[in-house]
């Protein structure tokens, strides 16, 4: 005769309530465990703690560190402990098991915290704050940045995130031991914001008040004239670091009307002749970087020397010639270095023992006598009216 089977749904319950007392004996047995090292750490955090004291009333003054005063606590457990500048006060936290207890002059009865420097910092177990970090910013002028911050007492790491978002949404990590941190390769015009969390004895504290910094562009560039001469003029500039353009403005003297008005920021590098014969010229330029939206200080103004267009006094283009046919004279001139609308011309033709006649002023630019006998001695003075002034050339001679 056969016994009958368990069914699958007895199995199931019986694999069931074995889970069930499974679960129940593990966390009793991890609870007591967790209890005993709580136990262990605040023990051990007292006893330290209470050696201090006792050395304080030996010496008074508290010890400059545990082995001073023979504290030590039981492995893994891993202490740091601060005393103040005076000796007067101190702070000890013990972390180990994952927890963290704390005493200090102020109260002997380890509590769950730790220590910025010689001061207890209670916790409840969420990260603590950290208000006073003083997080500064140092623009170092070459698209880079450096952070420095106050220490926490006892800190073994520091996490510093930057970003060029206010929020931190995306944000560039890293850790670092010591209180400060230098960043570079960044970009000229962006604002940058910073901030710091600590981690003491394993534990981390809450971001400390962030902090920002416009980069700004502190190069000066240096101007300098590649050409200058009363044509006109070009120039350049040196100096702006990598990242940057330049920028330019410029203005210009005459002799009549004085120095114009500097011409809006720009890319222009050069100008044209900007007087007329009888002036005088001069430049002016300055210069700046630029990047995006971002500008550096101006160049102090870089002034040129002056330069000067003179009138040529004409004469050495005057002639003469008889291309009319015989009995006929023809006088042809010309002039150099007036500007549209002269010159106006004032011409003498002589002829020795006959007359002297002068043509008055006039803008042509040839006269004929007639009645001119072959072999005549011709004598030809030029006067030319430029610009207000008479310049008058030397004597051209024909003999027929």
């Amino acid at each position: 005769m056969f016994k009958q089977a368990f069914t699958i749904i007895e199995l199931l319950v019986v694999i069931a309530i074995i889970g069930i007392l499974a679960t129940l004996t593990f966390v009793a047995y991890f609870g007591i465990a967790d209890t005993e090292n709580t136990n262990t750490l605040i023990q051990n955090t007292s006893t330290a703690g209470s050696q201090i004291e006792t050395y304080k009333s030996d010496n008074s003054e508290y010890p400059p560190s545990l082995s001073s005063a023979g504290a030590s606590v039981d492995s893994p457990m891993t202490p740091v402990y601060n005393v103040s500048d005076d000796a007067q006060s101190y702070c000890l936290a013990v972390y180990g098991y994952s927890k963290y207890m704390v005493v200090s002059n102020l109260n002997h009865t380890p509590r769950a915290g730790f220590c910025n420097g010689a001061t207890a910092v209670y916790t409840s177990g969420s990260s603590p704050a950290w208000d006073d970090a003083d997080l500064t910013l140092t623009d170092n002028g070459d698209t880079s940045i450096t952070a420095t911050w106050d220490p926490w007492g006892g800190a073994s790491q520091y996490t510093i995130a930057y970003s060029t978002s206010s929020n931190f949404a995306s944000s560039t990590t890293t850790t670092v031991n010591n209180p400060t941190f230098t960043v570079s390769g960044l970009t000229y015009g962006s604002t940058y914001y910073f901030r710091v969390q600590a981690t003491v004895v394993g534990i981390t504290t809450a971001w400390a008040d962030p902090a920002s910094l416009a980069l700004a562009i502190n190069v000066t560039p240096t101007t300098a004239y590649t050409a200058a001469s009363a044509s006109g003029a070009s120039w350049s500039a040196s100096g702006c670091p990598t990242g940057t353009s330049y920028q330019y403005q410029w203005r210009w003297y005459d002799h009549y009307s004085g120095w114009r008005a500097f011409s809006a920021w720009g890319t222009v590098t050069s100008t044209g002749q900007l007087i007329s014969y009888d002036n005088q010229v001069a430049y002016q330029i300055s210069a700046r970087c630029v990047a995006g939206s971002a500008t550096g200080p101006a160049s102090a103004a870089n002034q040129s020397a002056t330069y000067g267009i003179g009138i040529p006094t004409p004469g050495a283009s005057y002639f003469t010639d008889n291309g009319t046919g015989a009995g006929h004279y023809t006088v042809r001139w010309a002039a150099v270095g007036c500007t549209a609308g002269y010159p106006i011309y004032d011409i003498e033709y002589t002829r020795p023992g006959s007359f002297d006649y002068w043509s008055g002023w006039t803008t042509a630019t040839s006269w004929t006598r007639p009645g001119v006998s072959a072999g005549s001695a011709i004598h030809v003075y030029g006067r030319v009216l430029c610009q207000g002034n008479v310049y008058q050339s030397g004597q051209n001679s024909w003999g027929g």
